[in-house]
C-alpha cells in the first residue's frame, strides 16, 4: 500500500475543510447545502468531508439529492482514520503510526477483494476430460489428469508446462499432492494407482487392486496412501514402499475416499451405499451415514460411473461434507454421524474442496463452481460454466485461498485467481481516498444495494483517478453506477426560484 507520510495531515485538512484537493476551490456554508457560482465547489454539512463541483444551472433540488445515505461512506472512513491518528499521535512515532495506516488499510483491501477470481489462466494439454485437478501444499504447482490416460504438472505461477506423467493404460480418476509436494498419486481405470516424483516426472512404484482404481489420498502426514476402489475395496499403503497395510472390504464399489487430519480416520463411500467412517488403528467401522430416501429407492442409479459421490473431511476435522448428483451438500458430526444441516444448493455436486482457512468450501457442479460460507450458509460466489460444452468435473483450491482450478469436460482447466493486474495495483499503489472509495463500493455490494457515483463529484474524481483497467474491473464486481446529474437549461435565476 502506498500511503504517504503526509497521509494523516491529508486527511485532517479534508476533514477540516481547508485544504484544496485537485486543484478544487472548498466553499463551505453553515447552512448546509447552497447554491454557489458554477465552477466552484462546495461541502456538504458544516466542513465536512464529501465536496461536490457544481454545473452550471443545476437545480437547488438535485443537489439536495445529493446527502443520501450512499454517498457517507468516504466521509465516515476518513473521519474513522482521522480519529484514529489524533487518538495515537502523542503516544507512538509517527513511523508506527504510518505502519498502522498502511496495515489497516492493505487489511481491508484484502478483504474487500477476498471474492473477485479472475480467470488467469487455460491449461490445455489433453485430448479428453479432464478428471481430477489438483494444487500443491507450497502453492507452486497444478496437476490435471485426464481421460486420455495422461496426468500434466503445471507451474502455478504463470500456467507454464513442466512434465508429463505417462505410463497409465486407462483414463486417470483421480491426482493428489503429497503434503510435502514432492510426489504425486494417480489413480487409474487401469487397475491401478500409482506414486511420481514431483521433480522428475518419473513413476516411483504400483499400487495394484484387482479392479478399477476410483480415488485416492494421501495421509495428512505424507506417510500413508489411501485408494478405493471398483473391486469392493479400499486399502491403506505405506506411502514410501508401497507395502500394503490394510484392506477393508466393501459391500459395493468404492467410488470416493478422504483422509482425516488426525492421519488415523478415513471416509469412504459407495455408489448405491452408505459412506462409512473407519479408523484405520483400531480397524473398526466407527460411523455409517446412511444414504437419502431416494438413493435407497433407486439404487441402479445410483450405480453409474459417470455419476460422482464426492466426500471430504473439513480442516478442522469436525465434520464430514457429503456430495450428491441429486440432493443438496450435507454436514454430518464426525463423532457421531448426525447431519448438521445442508447448503440451499440443488445442483449436482462433482467436487468438493475446503479453503485452507477452514471457513469456506468450493463445490463443482455441471454448470457451475461456487462458494460457501460454512459458518453461515451462504453462497459467495459463482462461475458459470457451460454444461453442454465444458462441464464442470473437478475443483482445487490454492493453499492461500487465492485460486480455484477446474478441470472440465472439455479437456482443459481453468485457473481463477483472485491476484490480477488490478488487484495488485489496489493492494500496492492505491492512495487514502482510493483505498476509502473501494472499501465503500464493497460495503454496498454487501447490502446489494447500487453504488451511485455522480459525474463531477469529488468521488467521481477520485474514481477517475484509477487506471482505466482498475475502473473496469470495480465496475465489473462492484454494483457501481456512474450517473449524471440532472441539467436544467433555465437561466440561473428560474432555477433558484424553483
Amino acid at each position: 500500500m502506498n500511503i504517504m507520510k503526509k497521509a494523516p495531515f491529508f486527511i485532517a485538512a479534508v476533514i477540516m475543510g481547508f485544504s484544496s484537493i485537485e486543484g478544487m476551490d472548498l466553499l463551505s456554508s453553515k447552512e448546509g447545502l447552497a447554491l454557489i457560482p458554477p465552477t466552484k465547489t462546495l461541502t456538504y454539512e458544516n466542513q465536512s468531508s464529501i465536496f461536490y463541483n457544481t454545473l452550471e444551472h443545476i437545480q437547488y433540488r438535485d443537489l439536495n439529492r445529493l446527502d443520501s445515505a450512499s454517498l457517507r461512506g468516504l466521509y465516515t472512513c476518513l473521519t474513522n482514520l482521522y480519529v484514529l491518528f489524533i487518538c495515537v499521535e502523542k503516544v507512538l512515532p509517527r513511523d508506527i503510526i504510518y505502519l498502522i495506516f498502511q496495515t489497516w488499510a492493505h487489511v481491508l483491501l484484502e478483504k474487500a477483494l477476498c471474492y473477485n477470481f479472475e480467470l488467469s489462466h487455460i491449461l490445455q494439454g489433453h485430448l479428453y476430460t479432464i478428471t481430477s485437478v489438483a494444487i500443491s501444499s507450497n502453492g507452486k504447482m497444478m496437476l490435471t489428469a485426464s481421460k486420455d490416460h495422461k496426468t500434466v504438472l503445471w507451474n502455478h505461477l504463470n500456467g507454464a508446462f513442466l512434465h508429463e506423467l505417462t505410463g497409465h493404460t486407462n483414463a486417470i480418476s483421480s491426482v493428489a499432492f503429497s503434503p510435502d509436494s514432492r510426489r504425486i498419486l494417480t489413480t487409474s481405470l487401469d487397475h491401478t494407482a500409482r506414486l511420481w516424483d514431483v521433480e522428475n516426472g518419473l513413476e516411483l512404484f504400483q499400487l495394484k487392486h484387482i479392479a478399477e482404481v476410483s480415488s485416492g489420498a494421501f495421509s495428512p502426514d505424507g506417510t500413508k496412501i489411501l485408494t478405493g476402489s471398483f473391486d469392493c475395496t479400499a486399502r491403506i499403503w505405506d506411502a514410501y514402499t508401497g507395502i500394503e497395510l490394510l484392506n477393508l472390504p466393501h459391500p459395493g464399489h468404492v467410488v470416493s475416499v478422504a483422509f482425516n487430519s488426525d492421519n488415523k480416520t478415513i471416509i469412504t463411500r459407495s455408489a448405491e451405499k452408505p459412506a462409512r467412517v473407519f479408523d484405520i488403528i483400531t480397524q473398526k467401522q466407527l460411523l455409517v451415514l446412511e444414504s437419502m430416501y431416494f438413493e435407497r429407492m433407486h439404487p441402479s442409479l445410483c450405480r453409474n460411473d459417470e455419476i460422482t459421490k464426492p466426500v471430504a473431511f473439513s480442516p478442522d476435522s469436525k465434520t464430514i461434507l457429503l456430495g450428491s448428483w441429486l440432493l443438496p451438500p450435507r454436514f454430518f458430526d464426525v463423532k457421531t454421524g448426525e447431519q448438521l444441516f445442508q447448503l440451499p444448493y440443488s445442483r449436482s455436486i462433482n467436487s468438493i474442496a475446503f479453503t485452507k482457512d477452514e471457513t469456506k468450501v468450493v463445490l463443482g457442479s455441471n454448470s457451475s463452481v461456487s462458494l460457501w460460507d460454512i459458518q453461515t450458509g451462504t453462497l459467495l460466489l459463482e462461475l458459470p460454466f457451460n454444461e453442454n460444452s465444458s462441464k464442470v468435473t473437478s475443483v482445487s483450491c490454492g493453499p492461500d485461498n487465492k485460486t480455484i482450478l477446474v478441470g472440465t469436460r472439455d479437456a482443459n482447466a481453468y485457473q481463477f485467481s483472485i491476484v490480477c493486474d488490478a488487484y495488485i495495483w489496489i493492494t500496492t499503489a492505491a492512495n487514502l481516498l482510493q483505498t476509502a472509495l473501494i472499501l465503500h463500493a464493497d460495503e454496498a455490494k454487501k447490502t446489494a444495494l447500487p453504488f451511485v457515483i455522480y459525474e463531477n463529484s469529488f468521488e467521481h474524481g477520485v474514481f477517475k483517478q484509477l487506471p482505466d483497467y482498475v475502473q473496469h474491473y470495480l465496475i465489473r464486481w462492484y454494483p457501481i453506477i456512474i450517473e449524471a446529474l440532472l441539467v436544467n437549461t433555465t437561466t440561473d435565476q428560474d432555477s433558484i426560484n424553483s
